[in-house]
């Protein structure tokens, strides 16, 4: 079954509700909506064990290694808060946009052209470019599991 909401919205509750509906024996799935997972563990209760998560990107565990270094760089100035994947994919974006403007001729037009021609390799998030459409070539989506103890995997 998927949950499609948030957590500030009340589908921890709805998790809990399914489940003790529907059983252990049907998956339920959920969006990013659904993070974080301790939170979510804590709403729903035993209920969430087990219960799919997706993910826009990936986590910041998966990330290549300049990724990982922007993060843990980052986290020396965030006292001890996670730092959230969504963090670096915005670092990321700040560096295009501002990279492009740089290339640019200064007009909106010119600025839209050369984020078109971006070729970003070894960035927080790996190599990728941008297609005709202007999204990029890599759109990852990670899958995690709700696993004993609050904890979670990636699958």
């Amino acid at each position: 079954m998927f949950v499609g909401g948030a957590l500030d919205s009340n589908a921890g509750r709805v998790v809990r509700d399914l489940r003790a509906r529907v059983g252990r024996d049907v998956d339920i799935l959920g969006p990013e909506g659904l993070t974080p997972l301790p939170l979510l563990t804590r709403i729903a209760g035993p209920a969430a064990r087990g219960a799919f998560v997706s993910l826009p990107g990936v986590v910041t565990e998966a990330l290549p290694r300049a990724g990982t270094e922007f993060a843990r760089r980052f986290a020396r100035t965030q006292a001890g808060a996670a730092i959230e994947p969504s963090a670096v994919y915005a670092a990321q974006a700040a560096h295009v946009v501002l990279d492009a403007i740089a290339r640019s001729h200064g007009t909106r037009a010119s600025v839209l052209y050369q984020l078109f021609r971006t070729r970003v390799r070894d960035g927080l998030l790996g190599d990728f470019s941008f297609n005709a459409r202007g999204d990029t070539t890599e759109s990852p989506v990670t899958i995690m599991r709700v696993a004993e103890g609050a904890r979670s995997r990636r699958i």
